[in-house]
């Protein structure tokens, strides 16, 4: 085997570990939105209600501002806590658009997501290291886990 094809072979590894890493954030992310919604369906009042509340295509952000309302009406004690839940959860949604509406470029192996500042105008790498994509999916798990374990007794307490 000679050198570039050590260098090819080193590359193509660096580049699966990116699009695992991508993979794995988006697949907790679904989940977390998915988790969400199921919330919701739960405390929804009639079954048409939680029909539309599953199926209808809202962004993640209008399903986070129903939810947060639905929560905090149904356990306004706990409102402080919601508010906080629901602003990881669209700082984490401002990771994820920055990852999905990048354009990844490939360098030596490296695919960066170069993301475009609509304020500047200028662009700028979103991460270099694939592993701040893993830190984020294991964010998405944790929140996920929190909605589950906050919000879930207290929908079935009612």
């Amino acid at each position: 085997m000679t050198i570039g094809d050590k260098n090819i072979l080193k590359e193509d590894e660096h580049k699966s570990h990116a699009f695992r890493a991508t993979g794995l954030f988006l697949y907790e992310f679904s989940q977390l939105e998915y988790t969400i919604r199921d919330l919701l369906r739960g405390v929804s009042r009639s079954a048409e209600e939680q029909l539309k509340t599953l199926m209808t295509p809202n962004d993640f952000l209008n399903v986070c501002a129903m939810a947060e309302n639905a929560f905090i009406q149904r356990a306004p004690m706990q409102e402080g806590a919601f508010k906080e839940l629901f602003k990881k959860c669209r700082n984490l949604n401002e990771e994820r658009m920055n990852i999905v509406q990048g354009f990844y470029i490939d360098r030596d192996g490296n695919v960066p997501p170069q993301f475009t500042s609509s304020g500047t105008q200028k662009a700028f790498d979103y991460f270099t290291n694939p592993d701040k994509l893993i830190r984020l999916a294991h964010t998405a798990k944790e929140i996920s886990d929190e909605f589950i374990n906050d919000v879930l007794v207290f929908s079935n307490s009612k």
